[in-house]
């Protein structure tokens, strides 16, 4: 069997459709950045949600083509990133960052 050949140009105008951003505004004002956990809220178009499940953001994408923006995300399973999902903005919810203990002061 002979090999196929390469199809020029076809990388170009896929690089070129999608935009990649590192942060994501939500509409409360809160921000995402990459690597920042979040989880989704609602159901998607089949009627199931992803009930208990953590995502870690990676990028905000724009599709110039059709006007799609969607968030590129990694399930987070026992601390590790598995299968990359992809969620509209809408349904994005952050989890508050863990403080810092307090450092109690003694008397002496």
């Amino acid at each position: 069997m002979a090999r196929l050949k390469k199809i020029q140009g076809y990388g170009i105008e896929v690089s070129n459709r999608y935009v990649k951003e590192d942060v994501l505004i939500l509409p409360d004002g809160n921000i995402i950045e990459r690597g920042d956990m979040f989880k989704v809220r609602g159901k998607n178009r089949f009627g199931v949600g992803e009930w208990g499940l953590t995502f870690k953001f990676n990028y905000l994408v724009t599709d110039t083509k059709s006007g799609n923006i969607y968030v590129e995300c990694f399930e987070m399973f026992r601390g590790r990133a598995g299968v990359m999902r992809a969620f509209p903005i809408d349904r994005i919810k952050r989890i508050p960052k863990k403080r810092s203990k307090r450092v109690r002061r003694t008397t002496d």
